[in-house]
């Protein structure tokens, strides 16, 4: 009995080992599947991280692109909000000039000129041919044609005048 007792304590310790034995295996197999898992998550984390990394290369270039074309439009608009005051201002004093009451001669006939109803000589005087383009000047805007640029005259005439 003695004996049995000792072949069964001897069975049961040699069982615990094979089956320690196995727990352990299974423990290490378990820890390598776990590594194995991790080491697949952060391939596929490092490989979302590129993705993302180009993506913001390609924003960031957008961007720097936008700013550029931005710059260009704000230098594009300030160019032509100065032509614009230029233009005002040339207006504005184009406007001063038309409104003179008393035009030179020689202003007379250059805007006569350009308005194709002069072709005589600029020479400031007011002669036959001169007054001559006055009144045809005033027919053809429906002015009084007496061959004097008064206001009104004048008003249409300086159009054409520098």
């Amino acid at each position: 009995m003695r004996l049995n007792f000792l072949l069964l304590c001897v069975f049961f310790l040699m069982l615990i080992l094979v089956l320690g034995g196995c727990a352990t295996a299974s423990k290490s197999d378990m820890a390598d599947l776990q590594v194995q898992q991790l080491r697949t998550r952060v391939g596929s984390l490092e490989s979302q991280l590129e993705r993302k990394n180009a993506e913001v290369g390609y924003l960031s270039e957008r961007l720097d692109d936008t700013q550029d074309e931005l710059e260009r439009t704000r230098l594009e608009l300030a160019k032509e909000k100065e032509k614009k005051v230029l233009f005002f201002n040339n207006k504005t004093s184009q406007n001063v000039k038309n409104e003179n009451p008393k035009p030179t001669p020689v202003q007379i006939q250059k805007a006569l000129q350009k308005a194709k109803f002069y072709e005589g000589p600029i020479d400031g005087k007011i002669g036959k041919n001169t007054q001559k383009a006055i009144m045809d000047f005033q027919r053809a805007n429906n002015l009084k044609s007496d061959g004097i640029v008064g206001k009104e005259t004048w008003t249409k005439l300086s159009s054409y005048y520098e």
